[in-house]
């Protein structure tokens, strides 16, 4: 630890060293406050004549590739926020607003890598806040566009914009062919107690078992979304949304598997399972949001009101062919009807106590549901179907968070210091109405403090310390002790699970540069109490009649990744820019486990170099390389994708036409392996989609 942390004080000290020779202090596009890096558009003269995306490229961390994707530090959940409020654009909406939206009235944007209690997000990956200014002007926009890839993929779609001072409205319609082939292949190996010549039990290979699968899919879907932002006066502000997302999947896999059988119903078992699947999804969003400001200091209050819902009819039907063992064949249809409706509600008062210091207070609720009819049906051999009770199950889940905040910031000249702490309650609900002696109900406190320390020189250099504390609840399933049974394994939840708590410290020191761009060091400490791993181990099964695989959620002892974090942008004007991010980290984990100490650590790193430019404000090229060591957790080591793509987009006719170009995966490099090495059971497998592709898309501007 000691070598992995000596690059970070040296630079962190050569910053310090650095802050003491006088610069020009006019370079203020951008700055740290409090856990935000702010990029200052509105003063960024180069970038006035491009829009939302090509403002983003600028920003520290952040990508945005031809097609419009967002990524932050290389991860792609980063959340889209507008105006201090989650923007709810689906995927295409948030691609056309940033896309089409011009750079000129935007005011700034916020990035946040580990947000205060303030901000409540579903991605640990970060915010990116786009603050819209006064100067917003009339915009109408209507763009017809046509995307296709190798795979293959086909998506039309329709994007429309329109806005003046008061209402921004906006409206996508896109329509989704894909396929996409997936091939795994690997084996497992069991192992059970089985007497000695001395009566001593001792572990034996059960069995052993190689597979190959190929699985193609194919998805027809449509996606509608509107939005409007009403701006009603100069003190209250309007927005509502709605999104519809009907879908159908039609998927066949093939699984040929060899199974040799040791001890339990001795010898070798070929069979062939074909697996048709037919699925029909309703996904949608609706949701409301309303600020008042007393004043233009700052003293607002806000609600924020949003629902989805989940409808679907999913069938699948198995067939599992035995090439020696005929009485073993089997008919099975699994059929999966649900209905989900969850919701979201925030309250968020801000109230300046003085010129220097603010106060933030907020209400939050979400309910979260999972409500199954799972049938299991399996042909008998007078041509009836007979229901499998064993797996059949029908089930009422839901999670439902209540929590209340408080955070308070004050800076003294350049220094910023925000404290905050979030306290609540989590209940986990589980209800069966077959299996009702399985049903919980429990109840977790959740309390979230945050501290977050800034300073910036005159010359542009900036400093922060930052602590924050999350608390992650597992899904309902995970707490239920009923057993889940498939054809080859079972898997069961913990009644003893708790919340996952983990600390998160991070440090650091930037400097930005306005004709050069910036260099940051960030080191960081994430330990995790209670850490959820599942561990998968063998067990002898009186209902199959020999040794499986049975999986099962535990809370490890300790965990923590502790590294730094390096990022050197070069930018000698607002239309190019050059990224190298670094990441390396010390992962550690040590638990008790059967009344034995399991300890694993290994360094772990990644890598993307990133390069994009835009010439003569037509013509967008991007590269990407990036690559990702393994990673580990309990019992379990992952080799996660590597590769190279690259893209350019080209408009035409003063920006009424414009083609993106996209060669993704060029190597063909991407796959995942997966190594589990738990006491009792090992496996690896590897699979790999047809992730080489090359895509072109055309947008055709109307309006």
């Amino acid at each position: 630890m000691k070598r992995l942390y000596r690059p970070l004080f040296l630079l962190i000290l050569m910053g310090i060293a650095l802050s003491a020779f006088p610069q020009n202090e006019s370079v203020t596009l951008f700055v740290n406050d409090g856990e935000k890096v702010v990029y200052r558009v509105a003063q960024d003269v180069t970038v006035q004549e491009g829009t939302v995306s090509d403002a983003l490229q600028n920003v520290p961390g952040v990508k945005v590739d031809t097609e419009g994707n967002v990524t932050l530090r290389g991860v792609n959940t980063v959340e889209i926020w507008i105006n201090d409020s989650p923007s709810h654009f689906d995927e295409e909406g948030q691609k056309s607003y940033l896309q089409q939206t011009p750079a000129a009235i935007i005011e700034q944007i916020e990035v946040m890598t580990n947000p205060s209690a303030r901000y409540t997000s579903d991605t640990d990956t970060g915010i990116i806040n786009i603050i819209t200014g006064s100067r917003k002007q009339h915009t109408q926009s209507l763009n017809v566009s046509l995307q296709a890839n190798t795979n293959p993929h086909i998506s039309p779609r329709i994007a429309y914009l329109w806005s003046n001072e008061k209402v921004t409205f906006t409206a996508n319609l896109k329509g989704t062919f894909t396929n996409t082939i997936k091939n795994s292949n690997g084996w497992s190996s069991s192992f059970d107690s089985v007497p000695n010549a001395n009566n001593v039990m001792m572990l034996d290979s059960s069995n052993y078992t190689v597979f190959h699968s190929n699985d193609t899919t194919r998805e027809y879907s449509l996606t509608a979304l509107m939005k409007v932002d009403y701006k009603i006066n100069g003190k209250n502000d309007f927005s509502a949304y709605f999104s519809i997302n009907p879908s159908r999947t039609k998927s066949v896999s093939v699984n040929n598997t060899l199974r040799q059988e040791y001890i339990h119903e001795i010898g070798v078992y070929d069979y062939t399972i074909t697996n048709r699947g037919n699925e029909g999804v309703l996904f949608g969003t609706a949701g409301a949001y309303f600020q008042h400001r007393f004043n233009d200091d700052g003293h607002n209050i806000s609600i924020n009101l949003s629902s989805d819902f989940d409808f679907g009819n999913v069938k699948h039907s198995e067939i599992r062919e035995f090439s020696n063992h005929d009485n073993l064949n089997r008919d099975i249809l699994k059929t999966d009807l649900f209905t989900d409706i969850g919701w979201d509600a925030k309250i968020d008062y801000n109230l300046p106590l003085a010129k220097t210091s603010d106060l933030y207070l907020g209400l939050h609720n979400n309910f979260h549901p999972d409500n199954n009819l799972e049938t299991y049906d399996t042909l008998a051999p007078d041509g009836n179907r007979i229901t499998d009770w064993l797996r059949s199950e029908h089930r009422y889940f839901n999670i439902n968070q209540t929590e209340g905040l408080v955070i308070f910031q004050q800076r003294f000249g350049n220094f910023t210091l925000r404290p905050g702490i979030t306290y609540g309650l989590i209940r986990v609900k589980a209800r069966y109405l077959d299996t009702p002696e399985f049903n919980i109900v429990k109840f977790f406190p959740n309390w979230r403090p945050s501290l977050h320390l800034t300073y910036r020189t005159a010359s542009m250099h900036n400093f922060y310390l930052s602590y924050t504390r999350r608390n992650t609840v597992d899904w309902v399933r995970n707490f239920t002790e009923r057993i889940n049974y498939s054809e080859e394994s079972m898997s069961t939840g913990n009644p003893d699970l708790l919340p996952t708590t983990t600390d998160v410290f991070e440090g650091g020191w930037a400097k930005y540069w306005d004709s050069f761009g910036s260099v940051s060091v960030k080191g960081y400490y994430k330990n995790s109490k209670d850490n959820i791993n599942t561990v998968t181990e063998s067990i002898f099964s009186p209902i199959m009649g020999r040794t499986i695989s049975i999986s099962k959620p535990y809370n490890i002892g300790k965990y923590y990744d502790a590294g730094f974090e390096f990022n050197l942008t070069y930018r000698p004007n607002a239309m190019l820019n050059i990224r190298l991010d670094a990441n390396i980290y010390d992962s550690f984990l040590k638990t008790e486990y059967k009344d034995e100490t399991e300890e694993n650590r290994m360094l772990c790193y990644n890598f993307r170099l990133n390069a994009w430019t835009k010439v003569l404000n037509k013509l967008e090229l991007m590269g990407t390389a990036y690559y990702n060591s393994p990673t580990q957790t309990l019992y379990t080591l992952n080799q996660t994708a590597y590769g190279i793509n690259c893209g350019l987009r080209a408009d035409f006719f003063e920006n009424r036409l414009s083609v993106l170009l996209n060669a993704n995966d060029i190597f063909n490099w991407n796959k995942e392996d997966n190594n589990i090495f738990s006491p009792t059971y090992s496996s690896y497998s590897t699979n790999r989609t047809n992730s080489r592709y090359v895509s072109l898309e055309v947008i055709f501007k109307v309006l």
